[in-house]
């Protein structure tokens, strides 16, 4: 496991390099020059992040395998058809999150998306769950919408 976190990681940080490298010759610069978000704002951003969390797990593979000789993997607990049940529900999540995001609202539906999968993934504190859904929900919209000013869809709901 260790092993493969490292080839992950290197593989996420040569992507990252490809990716930010071929910014400037596939997206062109739009803005009006009066305020600093332009086509080319959000790529990069994308591609700082893949590079950070790239770098991150390397970094972390590394000092783990430094730590440990064994390159082993633990035994799974889990039975093939307890991951199969797993993709299957978060699949189903992610396709009510999409119904949700037209009939309820892109707040309103990721709250309870957010809130579902920390549930399903074994988070047990209900006032955690409600202060990251909510919290992370509306610092999201105010990012994308207000400040990078990409139109979510209209909603029947409000």
């Amino acid at each position: 496991m260790l092993k493969r976190d490292f080839l992950i990681g290197m593989g996420t940080v040569l992507l990252a390099g490809l990716y930010l490298a071929l910014i400037p010759y596939q997206v062109q610069p739009d803005s009006d020059g009066y305020d600093f978000v332009s086509g080319r704002t959000l790529p990069f951003m994308v591609g700082g992040f893949l590079l950070i969390t790239g770098l991150a797990l390397t970094i972390t593979s590394l000092r783990t395998m430094h730590r440990t000789s064994s390159y082993e993997q633990a035994p799974s607990h889990e039975s093939p058809g307890h991951r199969y049940k797993r993709v299957a529900m978060l699949t189903t999540l992610a396709v009510l999150y999409t119904l949700g995001l037209t009939y309820m609202g892109y707040i309103v539906s990721t709250i309870l998306a957010l809130a579902a999968a920390m549930v399903f993934s074994g988070e047990r504190r209900k006032r955690l769950v409600v202060i990251i859904s909510i919290l992370t929900s509306v610092l999201l919209y105010y990012f994308f919408h207000k400040l990078m000013q990409v139109p979510l869809p209209d909603t029947l709901l409000f």
